[in-house]
């Protein structure tokens, strides 16, 4: 299996869309905002469509976003918009499809013809932590504080170890992805980052994340 720490290299404006649909009738809408990365729309995807209906939004080995349609009749597609309800092949890309409309048979999966940003590591872990404290005399409510964050810890070669750091000095948001268990389906805003050499050949980056506006 392959774990990715994937890049969120563009802010969306919550006015394009995609699509996935059946030739029985059933479409799903998703609309990209904020600084979700392709990974993290391809996790929300599949909580939307559901594995009831027989879809899998995973990532291949060489970073690739895929659809597996494990139906056995009947089609499927793929499709991208901008905001006007128009074929959008820029909105496409972003998400490695050269094609902003792709149909394909029950049981045949829709791969993307280019990888996405991201960074192989040996073992990614992530847990979510949080803090609340609120106004003497008040509940828990309104005038509370709440913080809600993940960290998260990634062993990868040195090598890889670097290119993430150099990557996230140009962008500071980022998501999880493995080829097991598909896509989590959030984006995180780097808010603090260390490096720790394991040995010769490998390090541990541990990163403290703020949910991505």
């Amino acid at each position: 299996m392959s774990h990715f720490l994937t890049l969120a290299e563009t802010a969306f404006d919550g006015g394009r869309y995609i699509t996935i649909s059946t030739s029985f009738g059933e479409e799903w809408r998703i609309y990209p905002v904020g600084r979700d990365s392709p990974s993290a729309v391809w996790g929300k995807l599949q909580h939307i469509t559901g594995v009831e209906f027989e879809y899998q939004f995973g990532i291949t080995t060489d970073k690739k976003l895929e659809i597996q349609h494990l139906g056995s009749a009947g089609t499927y597609s793929l499709k991208f918009f901008d905001g006007d309800g128009a074929a959008d092949t820029a909105l496409s890309a972003l998400f490695g499809f050269s094609s902003a409309s792709i149909t394909a048979s029950a049981g045949v999966t829709i791969t993307a013809n280019t990888a996405i940003t991201g960074h192989e590591m040996t073992h990614i872990s992530a847990k979510m932590n949080g803090a609340q404290s609120a106004m003497i005399g008040h509940g828990g409510g309104a005038a509370s504080d709440k913080r809600r964050g993940f960290t998260v810890e990634a062993v990868g070669t040195l090598g890889n170890c670097d290119s993430v750091i150099t990557a996230i000095t140009q962008n500071g948001y980022i998501s999880i992805a493995d080829t097991g268990g598909g896509c989590l389906p959030w984006t995180g805003r780097i808010t603090s980052v260390a490096f720790t050499p394991a040995n010769a050949t490998h390090g541990r980056l541990e990163f403290d994340l703020m949910g991505a506006p």
